[in-house]
């Protein structure tokens, strides 16, 4: 008489298990390389923002430094304003005017909307004056764009009137504006050459983001904030 021996084997609840310990192992594995792939998405683009921020601060801070001389500016048909180094304004569409705080020494904190958006920045030395503006496109996004004016050799002396035509050819700062919002708003003090009590210097507050940042997958976004202060260096009054 043959003697059957009994073989042990999984049973189907032991299978069960098992595939359910598995499952919850690979769902952990899944999730933490989805978490690991997001958290490298928003990291590489907080950078890119982060690095076009910072260019274009290095840009203003350069500029603004190295101002000096002293022009006139004119608006539209109204008498030219007597100015040195720096001029804050601000300008709505194709309208531009002097800033409320042109003749007042302390400009209040920077707020959350566009005030004061351009910024006039005189370099005798170089023959040069230089214009960056943030302008407004497609209703929601916004571009900051810097253009140059070369005076014209031996013209730059108390009589010289600047103006907004006299600005061509606008550069934007930022690469692409279809991949970067730029929102640059500027502060400070920008003396009238005859009110002059303290050294120029401007407040710059910029925050950069990517495109369409609303509509954008919440992994392939970054908003990037740099806020300084910078005084111009012709320390003769």
């Amino acid at each position: 008489m043959k003697n059957f021996k009994t073989k042990k084997a999984f049973t189907l609840i032991e299978i069960l298990l098992a595939t359910a310990i598995f499952a919850v192992i690979m769902i952990m594995v899944v999730a933490t390389f989805s978490m690991t792939a997001s958290y490298n998405n928003r990291l590489r683009e907080t950078r890119r923002v982060g690095q076009e921020v910072r260019m274009i601060m290095d840009n203003l801070t350069k500029d603004i430094r190295l101002a000096n001389g002293s022009a006139k500016f004119r608006f539209g048909s109204s008498p030219p304003l007597s100015i040195v180094e720096v001029f804050i304004f601000r300008c709505l569409t194709a309208s531009c005017n002097k800033s409320p705080a042109y003749d007042n020494p302390w400009r209040p904190p920077l707020i959350d909307i566009p005030v004061d958006n351009t910024l006039l920045i005189l370099k005798k030395d170089e023959k040069k004056a230089i214009l960056y503006r943030l302008e407004q496109v497609a209703g929601i996004n916004h571009k900051l764009t810097r253009s140059e004016y070369t005076v014209p050799p031996n013209t730059w002396d108390e009589n010289l009137i600047l103006k907004m035509s006299d600005f061509s050819n606008p550069v934007i700062l930022q690469p692409d504006d279809q991949t970067i919002n730029i929102w640059t708003y500027f502060g400070g003090f920008s003396p009238s050459k005859v009110f002059r009590i303290q050294q120029p210097f401007v407040e710059i507050y910029i925050i950069g983001e990517t495109y369409d940042y609303n509509l954008q997958n919440p992994n392939m976004r970054a908003k990037f904030h740099l806020r300084t202060t910078v005084e111009t260096r012709d320390y003769n009054p």
